[in-house]
């Protein structure tokens, strides 16, 4: 928090600066501060980018004001020309005239919300908020943050308000300074009084899961389970749970007979929570448990009265945000069902394990001059994981062989997917993009031609820059052929229809059949960030072992059976989550290696992951040579997917 001069406003002694567990936080002005003040907020793990704010009046002698700090105050901020890098400097008298000018278009396009929910002179920057978490239940100001999503729309390139159950039929531009007769945000279609009864329940699994988790181990927390089952069945679950996680199980089941048990992608709940319980990452250490948030409302799915199951219900996709005893950050996705006037967490009752999130990608090319002229980039496109080994994989005996994927955005046929090749993609469980489902290993899996296969290719990609930096950055590049890239004339205008909210139908086809015999819709639970905006985000680097390793003149060119990697954590970056790298000459990926949360470095073996024999491709220039590729993935707590590719082409 800092003054008009750049200097810190607070009494470090007297202030606290960190926020609580209820999201508070307290500054004792030194003596002869005056407002204008910007307040910035940071997130540590660097999963969340910083929020903004500004306090505009100066508390008398002895008294106190609030100033919140929230997504609407940095939208405001911005609309102002402020940002988190600003600086005090930025607070000119024509700043702060702007910014109390957009917190006053503000408060009028949010009144009718803030009106059906009670509130009456509604301010963003000065109402106060109840922040939910295991302690309390949230008030309706801070309703409003669950109900009014802030988010860029990608056409105009404009700050927009959307309602979290998608209801508005168009994105609502968030006023400026100088907006006249600012367009109002419509209450959601999904009733405003669920939303007080959806923040306890959010409140009671934090509280119950502080408990299970507080000064315990897996051992504790999971005292008995069944091993045996396939993981076609979803796996192992547990058969008895430790006293102190009673409570968050019965939360997972329900009495009332007219409540559905609990599933999701396949899973129940003794399945799908039983890696997150059994996590020795998650046992206490040195003193300290792990600890999570109130679960947030990542979208509102409306009821609707022509649909089945749980679908003639409002519904609500809930993300546990938690911090392991070593304070780095995790999550945990699923979904709440609003039955008969109460919530319930009841998992998205869909039987088989599958999804499809947003991707973002930054490639780097490291040979100068490759024989296939690629090059440096941002691209941007769907991930599609369908496993084929999961839950739902096995149908009336028959297995899962392939999937075609229609919606927004994609081409009118949709986008065909056909199972992994035992022999190329040795362990793989997902299936690959092909030119149709009847696709063989050596004829359309992944635009293959029958010489010089690729594999592992489940990314589906709209547009790429023509490189990292300075107008390369921000500039489209067409795209290559394939099926694996968006080919019609309009890319970018397809990726404009990629949005949160949007909904994919997945028709699942089982031995080898040429009908469809199980449909699933899904909800795209992130917007598509623009490769545009790639240059914008945080992103890590490469360390010693690592550059070491995909350097030409370093001294790990040739064939290895393993190999160090590492990297340098910025500290407004995502943790990595995982490293890939290539196991043939082509470039194609073997197995993900998961990486501990907080680590900075990871021993990649192909072969123990896959189980088969081999080896991380060798490293050459020129047309006898050899590709090599890295590919490093970051932890998000959105449901997206963001990596790093590194590529010495031959």
């Amino acid at each position: 928090m800092t003054d008009s001069s750049g200097n810190a406003a607070c009494n470090p002694t007297l202030s606290s600066l960190t926020t609580d567990a209820n999201g508070k936080f307290s500054c004792v002005l030194n003596s002869g501060e005056s407002a204008p003040f910007l307040i910035v907020a940071t997130d540590n793990s660097g999963n969340y980018a910083p929020m903004v704010s500004l306090a505009t009046t100066t508390p008398s002698a002895g008294t106190t004001s609030t100033a919140n700090v929230t997504p609407i105050t940095t939208v405001m901020a911005s609309q102002a020309g402020l940002s988190a890098t600003s600086g005090g400097s930025a607070l000119t008298p024509s700043v702060v005239s702007n910014f109390e000018a957009v917190v006053t278009n503000v408060a009028t396009q949010l009144a009718p919300i803030a009106a059906s929910l009670g509130i009456s002179n509604y301010n963003p920057l000065t109402t106060p908020i109840t922040a939910a978490s295991a302690s309390q239940t949230g008030n309706p100001a801070d309703a409003i943050l669950d109900v009014v999503v802030v988010s860029t729309d990608q056409s105009s390139n404009a700050s927009v308000f959307n309602l979290i159950d998608g209801s508005n039929s168009m994105p609502i531009p968030v006023a400026g300074p100088s907006t006249s007769n600012p367009p109002t945000v419509p209450a959601p279609t999904v009733a405003i009084s669920e939303f007080g009864q959806l923040s306890a329940l959010n409140s009671n699994l934090a509280s119950a899961l502080n408990a299970c988790f507080s000064g315990t181990t897996a051992s504790a927390r999971i005292t008995g389970a069944n091993t045996n089952l396939p993981s076609t069945q979803g796996g192992t679950a547990w058969t008895s749970l430790g006293s102190t996680c009673q409570t968050f199980g019965n939360l997972l089941s329900s009495a009332n007979g007219s409540v559905p048990t609990y599933m999701h992608n396949g899973y129940l709940a003794a399945q799908h929570f039983y890696g997150l319980l059994n996590s020795s990452s998650m046992d206490v250490t040195n003193g300290i448990s792990a600890k999570f948030l109130a679960a947030s409302v990542m979208q509102m799915l409306p009821a609707n009265n022509s649909g089945t199951g749980i679908a003639i219900y409002d519904r609500a996709v809930l993300n546990l945000v938690y911090t392991d005893a070593t304070g780095n950050p995790g999550n945990f996705i699923t979904l709440a069902t609003y039955i008969n006037g109460q919530w319930y967490v009841t998992g998205n009752q869909q039987s088989v394990d599958i999804a499809i999130r947003t991707k973002l990608r930054m490639v780097t090319e490291l040979n100068p001059s490759p024989l296939n002229g690629t090059f440096s980039r941002y691209q941007t496109g769907l991930v599609f994981s369908i496993n084929t080994q999961g839950p739902g994989s096995i149908n009336s005996g028959q297995p899962l062989t392939a999937a075609v994927v229609t919606g927004p955005g994609l081409p009118n046929g949709g986008i065909s997917l056909i199972a992994p090749d035992s022999t190329n993609e040795p362990g793989q469980i997902y299936m690959d993009i092909a030119t149709s489902i009847t696709s063989t290993t050596n004829s359309g899996r992944c635009g293959n031609t029958g010489t010089n296969n690729s594999f592992e290719c489940p990314n589906y990609w709209f547009t790429r820059t023509n490189g990292l930096t300075g107008t390369n950055a921000t500039t489209l590049h067409a795209n290559p052929t394939g099926p694996v890239w968006d080919q019609s004339a309009s890319a970018q205008s397809d990726s404009l229809l990629v949005a949160k909210g949007a909904t994919y139908t997945f028709n699942l086809y089982y031995g080898g059949s040429n009908t469809a015999t199980v449909t699933i819709k899904k909800t795209l639970l992130s917007d598509l960030i623009p490769a545009t905006s790639g240059i914008s985000q945080q992103w890590n680097t490469l360390g010693s072992n690592s550059n070491n390793l995909m350097s030409p003149t370093g001294s790990l060119t040739g064939t290895l059976q393993q190999a160090t990697v590492d990297w340098i954590q910025n500290p407004l970056a995502t943790q990595v989550s995982g490293v890939n790298m290539s196991v043939l000459a082509n470039g194609s990926y073997g197995l993900a290696q998961s990486v501990p949360k907080g680590s900075l470095s990871i021993v990649y073996n192909p072969s123990v992951l896959s189980g088969a024999n081999q080896t991380i491709s060798a490293l050459a220039a020129g047309s006898n040579g050899s590709a090599r590729g890295l590919l490093i993935a970051l932890r998000t707590l959105d449901s997206s997917q963001r990596d790093m590719v590194y590529v010495f082409d031959k």
